[in-house]
């Protein structure tokens, strides 16, 4: 923003680790993080200064405004109406991965404000496909549901699982069922459980 002194000098200023809030009627600017920063503030009168931590040099003016001191600015900055410019794939993976040609379409849509789509540079076409669009789209393999091997001995391998939370509750509050099943004899075991947590501790009693 260009702020004036009471010199009428024009200052600019970049004010950096701002919060968006749509619902404020104006820009708010915190007099504790400014002297966090090192700035001196002085209150004098109707007027409020935004000076240097050595107090030598005057940044910013403030004037009286009802209960609050409005800032001399030469204009104001509207951050929602900057264009972004930026490549579809780059715009791509801001808007979540969407389809780069429906990216495309965004800015002549009359759905969004603020977006233009430039020419990908050759760096963006070489590396077209989205690692990450790949990654989301891959399927697990499917769990066998059958094997032609199955250990020799008796607690050699352990298949458990845990299921629930089951619709009806037993009468002493259980709402999961945690089963254990010896791989070689087929022999199971039935745990009732109050919550899923409490697996490791029985499990370490069941073994």
């Amino acid at each position: 923003m260009n702020l004036k002194n009471e010199n009428n000098d024009t200052i600019k200023v970049r004010i950096d680790d701002v919060l968006y809030a749509p619902q404020v009627g104006g820009s708010l600017l915190s007099v504790r993080k400014l002297t966090e920063k090192g700035f001196k503030i002085n209150f004098v009168g109707d007027k409020c200064e935004i000076r240097s931590g050595d107090g030598m040099k005057q940044y910013a003016v403030a004037d009286l405004h009802g209960s609050l001191y409005r800032l001399r600015q030469l204009q104001s900055i509207n951050t929602a109406q900057t264009k972004q410019r930026k490549c579809a794939h780059e715009w791509h993976k801001i808007l979540g991965h969407r389809d780069i040609e429906i990216v495309k379409k965004l800015p002549n849509s009359g759905l969004v404000n603020g977006i233009e789509v430039t020419e990908c540079r050759e760096s963006c076409k070489e590396k077209s496909v989205c690692a990450i669009c790949m990654k989301g789209k891959m399927t697990r393999i499917k769990f066998p549901k059958e094997t032609n091997s199955r250990a020799k001995n008796v607690l050699d391998l352990i298949h458990s699982d845990v299921c629930g939370p089951m619709p009806t509750t037993t009468p002493s509050g259980k709402r999961y069922v945690l089963t254990f099943v010896d791989d070689c004899s087929r022999y199971t075991v039935i745990y009732l459980l109050r919550e899923k947590s409490d697996y490791f501790s029985v499990a370490r009693c069941a073994y």
